[in-house]
């Protein structure tokens, strides 16, 4: 079944490459779209069906915004559209979410023009206004750059929008057909990597993110933060790994690990805390890394979670920049959580506030799950970050030093009381100038509070229910928890 189907794009892609140029994209390729610091939208065929001479690829489907950039949606078209078709003549249509066409005519001379999209309330008029050589990924391609413009029933402009097709390798700069004749709230993005063959950036797979080599050092801090009875608690943990051994076996691998680590634990509040730590110094421990399709989504691609109990998925993403800009040099994939919980609309999805799986962050060479990730209880918080690594003579970071004592970063902590409340509820904090908002359920900001002191009474105007807050203090850290108002 596997080899028939590999014939059919094969012979699909044979069908189509022979008849034309400039085809927007093929089934046998993926591409990956953003900007060089944030790759979040991938073109996938998923499926083909031929119809006639027109081939009509299915694609794959990621997590779209609304244009107010509120409401998400993992079952509607991608922002290409849910399909392609394209035809021996050289058109490819492209279709909206209302399932309008939108028709491209690829094998357009310079300064040719046609209508490209019509309805009741709009027209669009296509043009090719530039025809050159271009270098991207690394090569040189000819390169078309069509404008489209989008009029109202008077011919009064309403949108432009523009894109350009490369003529060996598709769309190379897109715009969101899904949206289109609007304006959205993600507008597309340039080409940053295509497969078949390998140019530009190359999606991380679970092997990037888990390869070691022999000698490899990698040192993690973590820290959290919670309240149990009244009683507020800290724990700090310094890690120092270091590579020893490696074996693979198929999509299985081992590594043993010399490994230092050293805890610190606080509880109660100063002056009256109570201190535990302990340090260990181990020679030989094992971990074993299976294969995780989970970490070779392409970014934009969806990751269902829990489907039948919990309404929740996770998008991928790729970027070169994190919270720890320092790591720029090396690719991170993120994984961010979308939960249609409290929504009124099943197409009306939102990050996750106040929920341990926010967002995790894994890095080439480097291992995961990193996180600064709010517990969503009463102040409960939690961050695991690398701060050292030694990587094939490459060092970056400030390497643990066990012979002293462990770093304690200054955190920024939150109590709250009474939680459940009804008229106020006191903020007690170790920051005394802070930015207070208070979000509903589905994200939507309620109020905002500047706050200078470490004590603040939060005065309840009318709210019921459950809601969650969000403090941020000058150094930029963030507290976050949720609170109850009946």
């Amino acid at each position: 079944m596997k080899k028939s189907l590999l014939l059919f794009f094969a012979a699909t892609f044979a069908i189509s490459a022979k008849s034309q140029n400039y085809q927007s994209f093929r089934s046998d390729r993926s591409a990956m779209y953003g900007t060089p610091e944030l790759i979040d939208k991938s073109i996938k065929v998923d499926s083909v069906k031929m119809e006639g001479t027109d081939s009509v690829f299915y694609l794959l489907k990621d997590m779209e915004v609304d244009n107010q950039g509120y409401c998400y949606s993992p079952f509607g078209p991608s922002f290409v559209g849910e399909k392609i078709i394209v035809k021996n003549s050289g058109w490819n249509l492209f279709f909206n979410a209302n399932k309008d066409t939108i028709k491209i005519n690829t094998l357009a001379s310079l300064n040719q023009t046609w209508e490209c999209f019509k309805t009741q309330k709009n027209k669009a008029i296509a043009k090719v206004t530039k025809f050159d050589t271009t270098n991207f990924l690394g090569i040189n391609d000819s390169v078309k750059t069509m404008v489209i413009t989008v009029y109202d029933l008077n011919n009064v402009v309403k949108a432009t929008f523009d894109f350009k097709l490369s003529k060996n390798y598709g769309l190379i700069k897109t715009f969101n057909f899904r949206e289109f004749p609007g304006y959205s709230y993600y507008n597309g993005g340039e080409i940053q990597g295509i497969t078949n063959p390998q140019l530009g950036v190359k999606n991380i797979t679970w092997r990037d993110i888990y390869d070691h080599a022999i000698g490899d050092e990698i040192h993690t801090d973590s820290y959290s933060q919670w309240v149990t009875n009244n009683v507020f608690y800290k724990k700090y943990i310094s890690t120092k790994k270091v590579f020893i051994n490696k074996t693979e076996n198929g999509d299985t691998i081992k590594y043993s690990y010399a490994e230092q680590k050293h805890i610190k634990e606080v509880s109660g509040y100063s002056p009256n805390q109570t201190v535990k730590e302990s340090y260990s110094d181990r020679d030989t421990l094992t971990t074993t890394t299976l294969k995780n399709s989970r970490m070779d989504k392409l970014p934009g691609e969806l990751i269902f979670s829990d489907w039948n109990t919990v309404s929740k998925t996770y998008m991928a993403k790729m970027t070169w920049h994190d919270t720890n800009s320092k790591l720029k040099s090396l690719m991170a994939k993120n994984i961010d959580g979308f939960t249609d919980f409290g929504a009124s609309d099943n197409n009306c999805w939102h990050q996750f506030i106040g929920d341990p799986e926010y967002t995790y962050s894994y890095y080439e060479g480097l291992d995961g799950e990193y996180h600064n990730t709010d517990y969503g209880d009463y102040g409960d918080y939690g961050s695991f970050q690398p701060v050292y690594f030694k990587k094939n003579g490459v060092e970056w970071g400030t390497p643990l030093d066990f012979k002293t004592n462990i770093s304690e970063i200054k955190q920024s902590t939150v109590t709250t009381y009474p939680n459940p409340t009804t008229d106020f509820m006191i903020f007690n904090s170790n920051d005394q100038n802070y930015t207070l908002k208070i979000f509903d359920l589905a994200g939507k900001l309620i109020d905002q509070q500047n706050v200078q002191s470490t004590s603040y009474q939060y005065k309840n105007e009318g709210l019921i229910g459950v809601y969650f807050y969000e403090m941020i203090n000058q150094e930029g850290q963030t507290s976050k928890g949720k609170i109850v108002f009946q």
